[in-house]
C-alpha cells in the first residue's frame, strides 16, 4: 500500500514541478544569486509531506528525490516554518 502510494506521488506532475522550484531557489541561495523561482512556505510544506512518503519507497529515485527536497525545504525555511512535527 506504501508504494503504491509513493507511485502516485510520483507520478504528479505538481510535484515535480515544485521539486524543480525549491531545488533552484536552493541552488540561488547557495551561490548568492537573486530568487526568481517563487519557491514558497506552500511548495515547501506539500514537499515534505511527499517526502515522507516517498522516503518508505522501494525505488531508490523517490528515496533521492525525498531527501533532496527534504533538506532544500529545511535549509530554506527551517524547522519554525516547515512543518517537520505533522
Amino acid at each position: 500500500m506504501m508504494q503504491e502510494l509513493a507511485d502516485k506521488v510520483w507520478e504528479n506532475p505538481g510535484f515535480h514541478d515544485a521539486a524543480h522550484r525549491i531545488e533552484l531557489a536552493w541552488l540561488t541561495k547557495e551561490i548568492g544569486g537573486i530568487d526568481e523561482s517563487h519557491a514558497d512556505i506552500t511548495d515547501a510544506t506539500r514537499l515534505m509531506r511527499s517526502a515522507a512518503i516517498l522516503a518508505c519507497s522501494e525505488t531508490a529515485d523517490h528515496r533521492r528525490a525525498a531527501f533532496r527536497v527534504s533538506t532544500c525545504a529545511y535549509d530554506l525555511f527551517g524547522t519554525d516554518q516547515v512543518p517537520l512535527d505533522r
